[in-house]
């Protein structure tokens, strides 16, 4: 998409988020720093935005920004690693190129491998050029090992398990490079890939009163695989809307009843200081939904 001007200032206009709201970012020079097809298709770009620093866009669509990413990986990962009965050892990412999803695993102490399995090598190498803070390194770690290759190819052919499964992809949309993943054999597959008592976590789109349809949908077809499923959410002021989260395993509902301060214990007990963006509080917070949007849920 071009960059309009609007006065004496030039915007750049997201062109996904919510259905009935387009978010804009007011951007500086250099305005672009990236600007490229990869070899897959897909069209990214590095956008200079004044407010949220750098900004990872790809078909057109912001998937990070360099000022409030923390808040979207920090609800999508720790989440689940903290309702796991132990803290977790084998983790497996579908997606997240950025490397911030990445990132966060290895905070935790007991994990031995991070598995990461993306589609696009190109999506790779450029955000560890632009976007460090995102990475921080995080694929120098022995811990990690990052594969370029279909995520349904690799969950067809490989027969490893893992404690936690976390499914960090762009949205369908039209035609993209995601679109095949959004499966009931997707599903099937990862819960194949678990260890007994091991969760399942994915991104799901938008979550709100306008816009539920997607989430609702996904939800539909991870309650087929799994016993217990949840929903949590948290605005991302990048995105513009209501991020959610579908959380999945068979053994997650009790430890859902825990006080914040449990959480708080077992974030210090599990990667040994707090976080940014998550605490006990938030933990709760995350899961809460409106009495409106549970009865839209549920609605068959």
């Amino acid at each position: 998409m071009k960059f309009p001007w609007i006065g004496r200032k030039r915007w750049f206009h997201d062109e996904s988020g919510s259905p009935l709201v387009m978010n804009s970012f007011l951007i500086k020079k250099p305005y672009v720093f990236l600007r490229k097809k990869t070899q897959i298709g897909q069209r990214i770009k590095i956008v200079n935005s004044v407010g949220f620093g750098k900004m990872f866009v790809i078909d057109g669509s912001v998937q990070s920004a360099e000022r409030d990413e923390l808040i979207y990986h920090q609800a999508l990962v720790h989440p689940a690693a903290i309702l796991l009965g132990e803290s977790p050892r084998r983790v497996l990412i579908l997606g997240g190129g950025e490397g911030a999803t990445l990132r966060e695993v290895l905070r935790y102490r007991s994990v031995e491998e991070a598995v990461m399995v993306d589609i696009d090598g190109e999506v790779i190498k450029v955000t560890q050029e632009w976007l460090p803070s995102m990475w921080q390194d995080a694929y120098k770690d022995s811990r990690a090992r990052i594969i370029i290759t279909d995520a349904l190819r690799y969950l067809r052919e490989n027969r490893t398990y893992f404690d936690l499964i976390i499914s960090d992809l762009t949205d369908p949309g039209d035609g993209g490079v995601s679109s095949h993943l959004y499966t009931p054999e997707y599903y099937q597959l990862i819960s194949r890939r678990l260890f007994p008592g091991g969760i399942f976590v994915m991104q799901s789109h938008e979550l709100s009163r306008i816009a539920f349809e997607d989430h609702k949908r996904n939800r539909r077809e991870v309650e087929e695989v799994f016993g217990q499923v949840f929903s949590c959410r948290r605005y991302v002021p990048s995105c513009g809307l209501e991020q959610s989260f579908i959380l999945a395993g068979e053994e997650v509902k009790d430890s859902l009843r825990f006080l914040p301060g449990h959480f708080d214990e077992r974030v210090r007990e599990r990667i040994g200081y707090e976080l940014e963006e998550y605490s006990g509080d938030i933990h709760r917070s995350l899961f809460t939904l409106s009495p409106d949007l549970e009865k839209k849920l549920a609605v068959l």
